[in-house]
């Protein structure tokens, strides 16, 4: 805090007459008191306000149940923050790093997390409904039961990432890496997918209907008694895939890759599998596009698409 020394007698007339600076110039008391009152102002402004001011690091901060719905959370150093529970509607966590962060059952409703660092985040019950995730890291992390519809996930990388039953309808996942991902009874109804790389991963009892999965790279996944009812599969690439029990009518299999694919017990009724790749597929027990079984057909759907 600055301070000055009064003294001397008044030697003209003043807005305040028993104050008087001798060693001092005009010119530096303004600038002084200029100093001053920026001093004062920046250190009470967010009292004023009411505003949080914006911190860096918020690391292993405890901020469970707090309202921090359109705050502005850009670039702010979150990891292993416990935000359990936390209202964060409509802020801004572009580059945020979230890494280990809980945020169990964290209202995210259309938040701003472009290219955010959530690997191995718990999210488990999270509402992210039409949140904007593009380029965002979630390898690891745990979206259980997490509300996902509508969110933009273009490019986001959820490798290794526990999606079971979460609910993905409408989502948009261009480009978006979920190998080895874990999407067991998830929802992915009208889902865009389109070039997603899902090599590995486990969609067993998984919803797909009416979802964009051209040209998207399903190398060794389990696709078991899963719904893929007019999902659009044009080359996409499913050697090695499991997809008995499927359900598989009326999707467009254009080009694609079945090479070793499992179809025992699928359902082909309708489906397009015009110049797919079907060497090495198994058939058994499977309803070829034209309604009969593979069975009666010498264990193949070859002639009867």
């Amino acid at each position: 805090m600055m301070a000055f020394v009064i003294e001397g007698w008044l030697s003209e007339p003043s807005m305040m007459p028993s104050i008087y600076f001798p060693p001092c110039r005009r010119k530096d008391m303004k600038k002084g008191a200029y100093l001053l009152f920026i001093i004062l102002l920046s250190s009470s402004i967010s009292g004023c306000t009411g505003e949080v001011e914006k911190e860096e690091d918020m690391s292993g901060a405890d901020l469970s149940y707090a309202d921090m719905s359109d705050r502005d959370l850009s670039y702010v150093n979150l990891s292993a923050a416990n935000l359990n529970y936390t209202m964060l509607q409509g802020a801004d966590l572009r580059h945020a790093d979230l890494r280990h962060a809980w945020l169990t059952g964290a209202d995210l409703t259309g938040a701003d997390l472009r290219r955010a660092d959530l690997s191995v985040a718990w999210l488990n019950g999270a509402n992210l409904t039409g949140a904007d995730l593009t380029g965002a890291s979630l390898g690891g992390a745990n979206l259980y039961d997490a509300n996902l519809t509508g969110a933009d996930l273009t490019y986001a990388y959820l490798t290794y990432a526990n999606l079971y039953e979460a609910d993905l309808t409408y989502a948009i996942l261009y480009d978006a890496y979920l190998r080895y991902a874990y999407l067991r009874y998830a929802d992915l109804g009208r889902a865009a997918l389109m070039n997603a790389d899902l090599t590995g991963a486990d969609l067993r009892h998984s919803t797909l209907y009416f979802a964009d999965l051209s040209n998207t790279n399903l190398t060794g996944a389990d696709l078991s008694d899963t719904i893929l009812y007019s999902a659009d599969l044009r080359y996409s690439d499913l050697s090695d895939a499991n997809l008995s029990g499927a359900n598989l009518s009326g999707a467009d299999m254009h080009r694609a890759d079945l090479n070793n694919a499992n179809l025992t017990g699928a359902d082909l009724t309708d489906t397009d599998l015009s110049y797919a790749d079907l060497s090495g597929t198994i058939w058994y027990g499977t309803i070829c596009p034209d309604g009969t079984n593979s069975d009666d057909n010498g264990n193949t759907c070859e002639n009867n698409l």
